[in-house]
């Protein structure tokens, strides 16, 4: 943590556009706000990247579980067609940030897998690959793992990602500083009251 760019809010202010929250959802509104010639202002009540956002795997995959038989179950196959193109545009935004700052985040792109532990879920993998060829998407079948785990039926696709979300936070923080965004740490928004077309937000 580079503790000397940690400041604490201790005044009012007065901005067009406040951002609770500094994981990878608040960060990411700021980079793509940080062109406007709105004020910005980033609060988190922790310090960046040590929430969520840095606890996670860092994987960019549009390959969630059976997530394409769910939403063609429930909803349909079109529905499912824009959940997988949300989650390419969102791994392809990353990769162009990255590369436009040329962020040094342990960026590579990988191979995703999905696979079933037990002989009762084999089915459940073979539809999702069936969901997934429907929608244009490159699969492959195979009985193992290039990792020693029980395994009887997997897929495995292209196009994904991993990365190192706490190093990319921080380089985004940077980028927002040196562009003017206000971003304080340690600062808890404990309530929100609307006055007329406005909202006043209070920290502890």
């Amino acid at each position: 943590v580079d503790k000397q760019n940690i400041k604490q809010l201790n005044k009012d202010l007065d901005v067009d556009v406040l951002i609770i929250g500094g994981g990878i959802t608040g960060i990411s509104t700021a980079y793509h706000l940080k062109e406007s010639n709105l004020k910005i202002c980033l609060v988190d009540q922790d310090i960046i990247g040590h929430g969520v956002s840095g606890k996670t795997t860092g994987k960019l995959t549009f390959l969630q579980e059976l997530i394409y038989s769910k939403l063609t179950d429930e909803y349909s196959i079109e529905i499912a067609n824009k959940y997988l193109k949300s989650q390419k545009d969102a791994i392809k935004i990353v990769e162009d940030i990255i590369n436009k700052n040329n962020i040094n985040c342990d960026y590579n792109r990988v191979d995703s897998y999905i696979f079933a532990d037990s002989i009762k879920d084999m089915d459940k993998i073979k539809k999702e690959k069936e969901i997934l060829e429907k929608l244009g998407v490159s699969v492959t079948e195979l009985n193992d793992l290039p990792i020693s785990l029980k395994c009887y039926c997997a897929i495995k696709v292209g196009d994904t990602a991993v990365f190192h979300p706490v190093k990319y936070l921080y380089s985004l923080k940077k980028i927002l500083i040196d562009k003017g965004i206000e971003i304080y740490e340690r600062t808890k928004i404990i309530e929100i009251k609307k006055e007329k077309e406005k909202y006043v937000c209070f920290t502890e």
